[in-house]
């Protein structure tokens, strides 16, 4: 008898499908599965497999990296082939040229025996070593201004804010699920957006992890990433950081170093993340924009900065919703924000601004 299954898996709107089916060969050995770990390996979803499926990880990442048409796992106690095949894509956003997996599991009188794996791939070989040229060019050109910098968050944040600044959210954008639809055609989903991401701070000698899971609020299969800065790990959202809307609320930082504490507000992760290593950093201290209570001064200083250097808007990020409510008080109700505005010498016919109650940010147009 043949077992036909189908696995869709959405991401930001796309599906990939996984395709199995069972046929009788000859017998192959079983092996056991060790307990695992979690770290912030360079290979972070390699780290959270037990050792054997390690193994498998392994012998799947090479395959892809020969564009291998048929590979077979010889691994009995492998519980899920599809999750450490998109493990190896997660860690390894390079590969772009693979899109999709069917699989026969294969069985001797009943029982297990191996698997045979057809991944699907969207380009030959001569096309992948191609567009890798292109791709080296390309990110060279991205990445030659921040390089030299000795400050990872300086780096963590100039891609944060290219990605952003180069990329639009488009549901039926053209390679959605890989960097090259960033890359090379300025559209993507959160696939794109945080493999992207993933990929750049790689170049940059920065551990990043690709990680999924649903969105809180929308209930919708969502990515994003984890980064290691100056021995922290923080957690970043690309797409989240860049809105709809190409106006008004275009671009926010309160997705930029979000805590473990604002990521599990936020989302239910598909993997174990990481216990904080120390107190966590926030983009938000390091541009003394965070606020325990109402300081003219310290906003003042912001507003001034941020004129300086032609940026359009202000974030303040508030310790508490009590904070955020009385500092939103005087700012608005008591229309403080234009008095300190013309203190800074601009003077507009109305003040736009924006809230995100999740978060506790306050963003002020200028």
């Amino acid at each position: 008898m043949k077992i036909i299954i189908l696995i869709a898996i959405l991401c930001c709107g796309v599906y990939m499908y996984y395709q199995a089916n069972t046929e009788q060969v000859p017998v192959l050995p079983a092996s056991t599965t060790p307990a695992s770990k979690y770290t912030l390996d360079v290979n972070y979803m390699r780290s959270l497999l037990h050792n054997k499926d390690q193994m498998v990880y392994d012998q799947i990442y090479e395959a892809l990296l020969k564009q291998t048409s048929e590979i077979q796992i010889d691994q009995q106690t492998t519980e899920d082939i599809v999750s450490i095949y998109q493990s190896v894509l997660k860690d390894h956003p390079q590969i772009f040229w693979v899109n999709g997996l069917q699989y026969r599991e294969v069985k001797k009188y009943g029982t297990f025996q191996y698997f045979i794996l057809y991944p699907t791939y969207i380009m030959t070989q001569e096309e992948v070593e191609q567009k890798n040229m292109q791709l080296e060019q390309l990110t060279d050109t991205i990445l030659e201004p921040i390089r030299l910098s000795t400050s990872t968050y300086e780096k963590v944040k100039y891609v944060y804010d290219y990605i952003i600044d180069h990329c639009e959210y488009v549901v039926d954008s053209k390679h959605n699920q890989n960097i090259l639809s960033v890359l090379e055609y300025g559209q993507s989903v959160c696939a794109g957006y945080a493999k992207t991401a993933q990929y750049l701070l790689q170049k940059l000698g920065i551990r990043c992890a690709y990680i999924t899971g649903k969105s809180l609020k929308q209930g919708v299969e969502h990515a994003w990433n984890l980064i290691e800065i100056d021995d922290s790990y923080v957690y970043m959202d690309t797409t989240w950081g860049d809105p709809l809307s190409n106006q008004l609320y275009n671009k926010t930082y309160a997705y930029f170093m979000m805590t473990l504490e604002e990521v599990l507000s936020l989302y239910a992760p598909n993997e174990k993340l990481p216990t904080p290593l120390k107190e966590e950093i926030s983009y938000y201290r390091k541009e003394n924009a965070y606020f325990t209570q109402y300081d003219e001064e310290q906003i003042l200083t912001l507003m001034k900065k941020a004129i300086n250097e032609q940026q359009p808007f202000i974030e303040l990020k508030c310790q508490d919703e009590a904070t955020r409510l009385a500092i939103q008080t005087i700012l608005f109700d008591e229309q403080k924000v234009g008095v300190l505005l013309r203190r800074c010498g601009v003077s507009l016919p109305s003040i736009s601004y924006y809230i995100n109650e999740e978060l506790q940010v306050i963003k002020i147009m200028l």
